[in-house]
């Protein structure tokens, strides 16, 4: 019972890393641990035992969302019905350990959750690479036309240098009018 409460305890830290680094407005992270405590606050119906909360045997949510043990509690749960114990964790379909099962594989197989929204991250991954590689090529169609216009107006700019120290000089040998030193 203390190692279910750890592994879940230790997930919630994993769950709570993600969401505040790298995942932080992932909905798939959020969507994990919303369905992980959802699962574990749900009764499990139809028990033999008449069980059906953890909490019945001592493993409770402390206030900050960390699933507690009183190992007294369940050990005299334990001691009073080992059986009903155990149904509550491994009855099919409603034991909290079967169910948990059965949300991690809804997780983690071919077409689960994790792998559907890896694909979808990858997808968009390999458009955005292509929109790069797009706008590269456009840049550099751009930079080039830009080069080949400014060398153009480089060469116009000269050829209009030299034509007008042609002019100027032409105008200096003109005669002066209303001069009348000349």
């Amino acid at each position: 019972v203390q190692a279910f409460a750890d592994a879940y305890n230790e997930l919630q830290t994993t769950i709570e890393t993600l969401r505040a680094n790298e995942l932080e407005a992932d909905s798939s992270i959020f969507s994990i641990g919303l369905s992980l405590r959802s699962t574990l606050n749900t009764a499990a119906n139809g028990l033999n035992s008449g069980l059906s909360y953890l909490a019945e045997i001592g493993v409770t949510f402390d206030r900050n969302g960390t699933l507690t043990v009183d190992a007294a509690a369940v050990e005299s749960a334990l001691e009073n019905d080992f059986s009903a114990v155990s149904e509550l964790f491994a009855t099919d379909g409603e034991g909290y350990a079967n169910r948990l099962d059965t949300l991690v594989e809804g997780w983690l197989g071919i077409d689960g959750l994790i792998q559907g929204r890896t694909d979808g991250l990858d997808d968009r991954k390999r458009s955005l690479e292509n929109r790069e590689l797009s706008l590269e090529y456009r840049l550099s169609q751009i930079e080039a036309n830009l080069y080949a216009q400014f060398t153009n107006l480089d060469t116009l700019l000269g050829s209009m240098s030299v034509t007008s120290d042609y002019l100027a000089q032409q105008l200096q040998q003109l005669p002066t009018y209303g001069n009348n030193n000349n």
